[in-house]
């Protein structure tokens, strides 16, 4: 086989290739020569000038000596799948030349290093194709691994025919030197041209997934001078050059189309790594079913000639279209060019066709690079659907920018126009010609200027941006230095690194909206911001905005965006003010404007300003009203939400009738004003106070629980469900419907003087007093849960029930107080709950109840004023009198009686249980005392009551009436009687102090034994009873009268004095301690003759305080624990009768006592002081029957003879510690002949004889 061999022509230019010098026979017959199979196994056929190769493995490596394809042949690789691969490398200094047909139903890869060329009529129809100069190992290739690099010489790849790849297949062109003057066409796949040194490919099957161009050439190059169309597929044109020559060059004077044909369009890249892109053809990745793709160009530098077209539209939507870097440099994979133009015929159109939104559109150089420029002077539309769809976005960004005739529009028909972005250096807009500004009308360059002209001629078609960056030596300031003016419905956006100064008007009199965005700095200056109804503004987060605004017109002009911004200056004007944006728009001045304001989305924060007393506001269910300063408004409306922050009150009032469905919170207030109806619907949680001061305030929601309700004369407070609230004023009306309950929650006391209607019902909750003191009309139940309510009339508490109601009142936790003398209607049944309930009543007053107490709580009774409860009651709780009176007539007032002794049923806890008739109070109510109480009978009435009494407090009998207690009360606090009788057939515990009153009388009808009895009233001993005194250590004095037959005892190591006139019968005995009387009265009555016993000595002590003469019929009697006779210094005790017992006698004190009868007494005598006066030896008792040492024992004291007689001798004489005396009575004779013994001096006094 032999072919003509063609001539190469040597490169004669850098950047610029020459392809045309290659010459061959156009008749060549040729076919591949000499194949040599390295790797798998195949079978060549040639049957005339078709060459058949059978793979019959996967993979299959082939040396060729040559591979030509003359203009008659064909070459067909039959292969076992449409991703079987064959290698076939050219081991020869000639190129491959391709006239005729090259087929196969898999991959080929075709490496000849000295050229490839697919000449004029060539057909080439495979499953995929890679021609390459660049080698790649056999290992490599059995591996996957596509790794193609230069080994020594490599030429060019070169196409004026036509390559076809099946569907999803790949065309991948790789050389230093690529041209493309034919066609090349898959769909699905990948057409890539690929320049570079060493080049890797991924693929998957024959679709090409990744590529690299892992090291640059030098003299890179791809021209396309014709047509690469890869429908629904990915376009490649890539180079890369060596770095430090920057020499790649990527020219397209022809067509490529990724278009869509029922799919979204697909993608085209051309890439010129270090080098150039040049481009004078059609470019097109549009769809005309569905969406329309990309196409990114990078370079270094960039040029996209005159009358060129890049094209990304689609049918639902346009595409995306980079020159030269992405979106503000967003998107870091995509290399920034260093200049980058669009000559002035060039059209850039990323449009939807009908239906979607416009694309998107960047034409870029490196902001950063102070070498960078962008010159744009073409058509760039991102158009949205002529049917449906908004407009797309324009950026057009350079250090340097010259955009002077450019011709932007991002308009849609139906929807929203797009934006164009004009991207610190400083922009001034003014009047004069654009400078250092680029595309996107960002600057580029210090005092970079903006002609209001070019500005407001964008603005008809598109939404612009202006925009200074970080770079340079300026701050990044915009100053609007020129009025600007549009009609638009396209948006203007000033976007500032620092500040933006608005020295002169902007004006937006269409629907566009002033978007400003101050970076770091803010938005001020002497101009206007003038917006009319359909415009609106809004600013970047933090942007504080110090211009004044004029809402122009009726319409609505919004305000705001996703970020904060604050607002200083003063919004006037007769427009309406629309917040819309997530974002917190932020209000600071004392604004004028009379319009609505409607908050759709984010928040309207009023802080140190105002809103006009005469804007009415509405909050969409997506927006915040926050009022974080007093103000009025003029209405409020809507389903959104209200903040108002502590210490602040939001006001408002209108002459209509308004309802706000959202939910207002924070720890402020809320005032209604205005004759009109405000409806509230929601669950509002403000726990401010709400002040209703004109019209009608209606509830359908509820308020907090928190909040204070003031309800001014004239105005009403209308509740439509069940509320819970804090405090309750004012004298207005509060109107509580039928099935409806408002509750009080109040901490603190408050008054409402006004009419509390409706037949619904009222709680009171809280721990403070509600007083209401108006005629209220509400006719449903009452509930009193905590606190209390305080009433100085029946229907304070509203208009009383026709009929008993058993519930009418509750208390359940709180308490009912009153403060005049009134009778509470009797229909109004109380009850009492769980919690129980109070009653107090104030001081000097009377609260009559005649209705019935029900339920199974406890009722406690406070205040000190009267209860008087007149009906049987039947609530089964305990009750407990804290202060004032209860009075009751009957047992059956206090409620249902236990059925067994139960303690603590009925508790005086510092009140007064006032019996004010006969009657007893039943046993099982056990009567604890907690507090120092009383119980007062009135007069000639009869309180018995035979339970026990328990406790540690006093008990104090009030009232001439009689309390007869029948129990065995164990309460130790003092018994006080004060007034009437208080009689026991029981006892009282032994530890209670008993007082009696002057005009009182302890009537004691049981024995009992008491720690002590005092008091200037009277005491009746029954008959038959004996009394017991047992105090330890004081002295009590009795100086009323004790009568009666029964006996007194006197125990316990105190004192006490019986000074009154007594006259009880019984015998007294002095177990211990002292008894001092100071006549013998004291004693009680004398026994009418002889009374053995009446007076016992046995352990304690008879005081005399005074001269008199002991009865002699009073028997005494010394018990077994002995007795001693006090008498006090310069006082006589005469005592004639007879003195007996076992006992001993003990003289004390410095008195004398006279014994004159024949006593009887057996145990010795001892005289410790003063003296014992006898006339007879019997005056010390029965003599012993033998001598007795110690029978008389003188010890300080003296022993008085006032008759002749002999001492019994065995009355042994003992002195004691001290000394002792015999007193002898002149001319008597006193005989002695016993044992006087001890250490102490013996004296004789008296002119008598011993």
């Amino acid at each position: 086989m032999t072919f003509l061999k063609g001539k190469i022509c040597k490169l004669i230019a850098i950047n610029s290739i020459v392809f045309s010098c290659f010459v061959f026979d156009s008749n060549s017959q040729e076919l591949p020569e000499n194949p040599s199979v390295i790797h798998g196994n195949a079978s060549f056929e040639k049957v005339g000038n078709n060459l058949t190769i059978k793979q019959s493995t996967q993979k299959l490596i082939t040396n060729w000596s040559s591979f030509n394809i003359g203009k008659a042949n064909q070459v067909e690789f039959k292969q076992p799948s449409s991703i079987s691969t064959a290698l076939n490398r050219v081991q020869s200094n000639d190129p491959t030349h391709i006239y005729g047909s090259l087929k196969s139903n898999g991959q080929l890869v075709l490496i000849n290093p000295s050229g490839v060329l697919f000449h004029n009529g060539s057909k080439v129809d495979v499953g995929s194709i890679i021609a390459s100069t660049l080698n790649l190992k056999d290992g490599d290739f059995v591996n996957g691994k596509y790794v193609f690099q230069k080994n020594g010489l490599s030429g060019v790849v070169n196409n004026q025919g036509e390559i076809k790849a099946f569907e999803g297949g790949t065309i991948a062109l790789i050389a230093p030197q690529i041209q493309n003057k034919g066609k090349i066409e898959t769909t699905n796949g990948t057409a890539a041209l690929i320049s570079g040194e060493r080049v890797s490919l991924s693929l998957n099957g024959n679709n090409l997934i990744q590529y690299s161009i892992e090291r640059g050439v030098l003299n890179s190059l791809i021209d396309n001078k014709q047509a690469i169309k890869v429908n629904n597929g990915t376009i490649i044109l890539s180079a890369k050059g060596v770095k430090e020559v920057k020499n790649a060059v990527v020219n397209n004077s022809g067509t490529l189309r990724a278009d869509g044909i029922t799919k979204q369009g697909g993608k085209i890249f051309l890439t010129a790594r270090n080098g150039k892109i040049s481009n004078s053809g059609i470019i097109a990745a549009n769809s005309d079913e569905n969406k329309a793709g990309s196409v990114r160009v990078t370079a270094e530098k960039i040029e996209i000639n005159d009358n060129s077209s890049i094209q990304a539209i689609g049918e639902k939507s346009g595409g995306l279209i980079e020159i030269g870097g992405s979106w503000q440099n967003n998107n870091k994979d995509v290399y920034q060019a260093t200049e980058t133009t669009i000559s002035e015929g060039v059209s850039l159109d990323a449009s939807a066709y009908d239906f979607g939104d416009g694309g998107e559109i960047v034409v870029w150089s490196n902001i950063h690079d102070s070498n960078s420029k962008t010159i744009v002077k073409g058509s760039l539309k991102a158009d949205g659907g002529k049917i449906r769809g908004n407009g797309g976005r324009i950026e057009t960004s350079g250090y340097s920018l010259d955009i002077n005739d450019i011709k932007i529009s991002t308009k849609s028909n139906i929807r929203n126009d797009g934006k164009w972005l004009i991207d610190p250096f400083n922009i001034t807009i003014g009047s004069g010609s654009d400078s250092n500004v680029n595309g996107s009308l960002t600057s580029t360059g210090d005092d970079a200027f903006i002609d209001v002209g070019t500005l407001q001629t964008a603005l008809s078609s598109s939404n612009v941006t202006v925009q200074t960056g970080g770079g340079g030596s300026q701050q990044g300031y915009i100053t609007v230095q020129n009025s600007i003016s549009s009609s638009s419905a396209n948006d203007l956006t000033l976007d500032a690194h620092r500040d933006i100064i608005i020295d002169a008007s902007i004006t937006r009199t269409g629907s566009g909206g002033l978007i400003l965005e101050p970076g770091s700095g803010t938005v001020n200056g002497n101009g206007s911001i003038n917006l009319s109804a359909g415009s609106n503004i809004s600013t970047s987060s933090g942007a504080n905005v110090y211009n004044d605004i004029q809402l122009n017109g009726s319409g609505n002009i919004d305000f705001g965006s996703n970020t904060s911004s604050t607002f200083r200056g003063v919004i006037s004007g007769t427009g309406n003010l629309r917040k819309i944006g997530t974002g917190t728009v932020t209000l600071r001045g004392n604004n004028t404007y009379t319009g609505t304001t409607d908050i759709q989305n984010g928040t309207l924060t009023i802080n140190s300003g105002s809103l006009s007393d005469n804007t009415a506001v509405n909050v969409n269910s997506t927006g915040t009203f926050s009022v974080q300063n007093s103000h009025r408004i003029l209405s409020l409306t809507g389903d959104g939400n209200v903040t108002i922050s502590s210490g602040r009150t939001l006001s408002f009032g209108s002459t209509g009738n308004n309802t706000f469905n959202g939910i207002i919170s924070g720890s402020g207030g809320l005032t209604k004003l205005g004759s009109g109806t405000f409806t509230l619907s929601n669950a509002n949680t403000y726990s401010g106070n709400t002040t209703i001061s004109e019209g009608e305030f209606i509830v359908k929601g509820t308020l907090s629980n928190n909040s204070d309700v003031s309800v001014a004369l004239g105005s009403t407070y209308t509740l439509d469900n069940d509320d819970t609230v804090g405090s309750l004023s004012g004298a207005g009306t509060i109107a509580v419907p039928s099935g409806i309950t408002l509750t009080s929650n109040a901490g603190s006391s408050s008054t409402f003087s006004g009419n509390l209607s409706g037949d619904g019902s009222f709680i009171k909750n809280g721990s403070g007093i509600l007083t209401l003191s108006g005629a209220n009309t509400i006719t449903g139940s009452t509930t009193i849960r905590q606190g209390w309510i305080s009433i100085s009339a029946d229907n304070n508490l509203g208009t009383a029930p026709g009929t008993v109601s058993s519930s009418h009142l509750i208390l359940n936790g709180g308490g009912l107080q009153t403060t005049a003398n009134f009778s509470l209607n009797s229909n109004r049944g109380i009850n009492l709950g769980s919690n129980n309930g109070s009653i107090s009543t104030n001081s000097s007053t009377t609260f009559t109840y005649a209705g019935n107490i029900g339920g199974s709580g406890n009722l406690t009774k406070s205040g000190n004023g009267v209860l008087l409860l007149t009906t049987s009651n039947n609530y089964s709780g305990t009750t407990t009198i804290s202060s004032g009176s209860l009075s009751i007539d009957n047992d059956d007032k206090l409620g249902t009686v236990p059925g067994s002794p139960t303690a603590g049923h009925l508790i005086l806890n510092g009140g007064t249980l006032l019996a004010n008739s006969t009657f007893t109070l039943n046993s099982n109510r056990g009567i604890n005392l907690s507090n120092n109480s009383n119980v007062e009978v009135a007069d000639t009435v009869i309180l018995s009551y035979d339970g026990i009494i328990a406790g540690n407090r006093d008990l104090t009998k009030l009232g001439l009436g009689t309390f007869l207690l029948s129990g065995a009360s164990s309460y130790s606090g003092d018994t006080k009687i004060n007034a009437g009788t208080l009689q026991t057939t029981g006892t009282l515990a032994d530890t209670t102090d008993v007082s009696v009153a002057s005009g009182a009388i302890y009537d004691v009808d049981a024995t009992d034994t008491i720690k002590s009895l005092e008091g200037a009233g009277n005491v009746e001993l029954a008959n038959g009873i004996t009394l017991t005194n047992g105090d330890t250590t004081t002295t009590r004095v009795i100086s009323g009268v004790i009568s009666g037959s029964g006996n007194l005892t006197k125990a316990g190591s105190g004192t006490l004095t019986l000074s009154g006139a007594n006259t009880y019968e019984g015998i007294t005995t002095i177990s211990a301690g002292k008894l001092s009387i100071s006549a013998d009265s004291g004693l009680g009555a004398a026994p009418g003759s002889a009374s053995a016993g009446h007076l016992t000595l046995n352990g304690g002590t008879l005081e005399s305080t005074a001269d008199f003469t002991l009865n002699s019929n009073r028997g005494i009697a010394l018990g077994a624990s002995n007795g001693i006779i006090d008498v006090n210094s310069s006082t006589t005790l005469t005592y004639g009768g007879i003195m007996a017992g076992s006992g001993t006698l003990t003289k004390e004190d410095s008195g004398t006592l006279t014994l004159s009868g024949v006593n009887t007494y057996t145990g010795s005598t001892t005289i410790n002081g003063g003296t014992v006066s006898i006339s007879a030896d019997s005056g010390l008792g029965a003599a012993p029957g033998s001598a007795t040492a110690g029978h008389l024992t003188l010890n300080g004291g003296t022993l008085h003879s006032t008759a002749d007689f002999t001492l019994n001798s065995n009355r042994g004489i003992a002195l004691g510690t001290s000394h002792g005396t015999f007193n002898v009575d002149g001319s008597r004779t006193l005989t002695y002949g016993g044992i006087i013994a001890g250490s102490n001096n013996l004296t004789k006094s008296g002119d008598g004889i011993l």
